[in-house]
């Protein structure tokens, strides 16, 4: 869990600023392509013992996990983009729905698994699929949905909404005035 946390608040600071300086389509896209490739490393970890005879297996699955908590901001950008862009008054509602279908999401980990255990192991060459890595194919699938549906289904608006810059939003910055995020000292 501990590395899990450690790229969550690690990504969560940049996908912060890149919610700020690029659209949100690209991020989305990353963080779902980012749990997609942790959740096939999480399914894979099994077969990491290399020629040397190094047990690779812990160090994948932390790699794993550091990779699934970065790739969780993507709640970030979600929030992110319903306070730039639903209006304010239907702005509750939606943050409401989208903090609620999150948390109704938290116990579907433990009844997929129990319903992964009724599964007996198979195996896929030379990978051994049980109960404990098969979550990572399901988790795998469904960001790969997510990402088709993000693909296919998202369409950014054409502007970005100016929000209220009532207190110091670009009084030391470049001065510039155009609100495009630049990020010329990023």
């Amino acid at each position: 869990m501990v590395g899990y946390f450690c790229g969550r608040m690690v990504s969560m600071v940049l996908v912060g600023r890149a919610v700020d300086m690029f659209n949100f389509k690209p991020v989305f896209m990353v963080c779902l392509s980012i749990g997609i490739i942790a959740s096939i490393l999480y399914t894979a970890a099994p077969i990491f013992i290399f020629a040397s005879g190094f047990d690779g297996r812990g160090l994948v699955v932390t790699l794993a996990r550091v990779l699934l908590g970065t790739a969780s901001s993507v709640s970030l950008a979600a929030m992110s983009y319903v306070a730039t862009h639903i209006p304010k008054s239907r702005r509750t509602g939606f943050l409401g729905r989208l903090m609620g279908f999150q948390r109704a999401t938290l116990p579907l980990g433990p009844v997929f698994n129990i319903g992964l255990s009724a599964i007996p192991p198979w195996h896929v060459g030379a990978l051994k699929l049980t109960k404990l890595n098969m979550t990572g194919l399901l988790t795998a699938s469904f960001n790969t949905i997510g990402l088709i549906l993000i693909l296919v289904v998202f369409r950014e608006p054409k502007t970005r909404p100016q929000l209220s810059s009532s207190s110091s939003s670009s009084s030391s910055s470049s001065g510039s005035g155009s609100g495009s995020g630049s990020g010329a000292g990023a």
